[in-house]
């Protein structure tokens, strides 16, 4: 592998944002981001590939050497990017099972297509191929900037199912806000969000949570539950009626929820 074939790669990035893009969340995530209008954002180091970043050294060294070589550059470069995951599509089993706590939270799509604030947020296809090959040697920070855009959009093939798609952001970025010292986040306008996908096992009073934090902050996507056909052996999405989102927010009610939360 070569750096003539990620030039190649980089030359066919796709000139649109596919509509909508999903991110599957835990219910508690899903309401925080629904209350506050933003995106947890991630980095390398905390993700659950341990691959990462993972390149080829076009370089002698010993495996020691090209270990110690690797996780030094990952921390360096995650200090400097972060990232957005989304995926193409809402009814993945697999995506339902690692990142809602088996189907007992949500998915939130988006139309981003017509949101590209300020050139600081770039939207990517992620490449389900080898590792990058790359030259141990000095780069200028441009240089180390373009590689790690390239890392951070290369996977290894046993990920090809989520069908992922990332938005980079610089960690200088003046779109990010903070919470604490290690929770970053991308604020997103209200009209971005299209659908909610409540997941099957997602409890009712979090359903109307939901509901309540998007009526409050004046956004109007279509609500759906996710609904396992067991006689088809496949996942279902299917509308929330309006009464049913009645019964759910009253619930919530009740239950003491209040979508008056201030801003963080």
């Amino acid at each position: 592998m070569s750096e003539k074939r990620d030039e190649q790669r980089s030359d066919t990035r796709p000139e649109t944002i596919p509509v909508p893009l999903y991110v599957y969340l835990p219910a508690h995530a899903a309401l925080d981001d629904l209350l506050h209008l933003h995106l947890k954002l991630s980095d390398a180091r905390k993700v659950n590939d341990p691959f990462e970043y993972a390149w080829e050294l076009d370089y002698p060294m010993t495996d020691e050497e090209k270990e110690s070589y690797v996780l030094h550059y990952k921390d360096e470069y995650s200090s400097k990017m972060m990232f957005l995951s989304f995926s193409l599509e809402c009814d993945n089993g697999l995506m339902w099972a690692y990142y809602t706590r088996n189907r007992a939270g949500m998915c939130l799509g988006f139309d981003f297509s017509t949101w590209i604030p300020s050139g600081d947020i770039e939207f990517d296809k992620v490449n389900y191929d080898a590792p990058t090959s790359i030259a141990a040697h000095n780069r200028t920070d441009d240089e180390q900037i373009s590689l790690l855009k390239r890392l951070l959009i290369s996977k290894q093939p046993i990920w090809i199912h989520e069908k992922e798609w990332r938005a980079l952001v610089p960690k200088n970025s003046p779109l990010i806000e903070t919470r604490g010292k290690t929770d970053f986040f991308v604020r997103i306008p209200t009209q971005t969000l299209k659908t909610v996908v409540f997941g099957d096992r997602c409890s009712i009073e979090d359903m109307g949570r939901s509901m309540l934090a998007c009526l409050k902050r004046g956004i109007t996507p279509t609500f759906c539950r996710l609904k396992p056909n067991y006689a088809k052996c496949k996942l279902e999405v299917v509308p929330v009626v309006p009464q049913e989102g009645s019964n759910y927010m009253t619930v919530a009610l009740l239950h003491g929820f209040s979508p008056d939360t201030p801003d963080k």
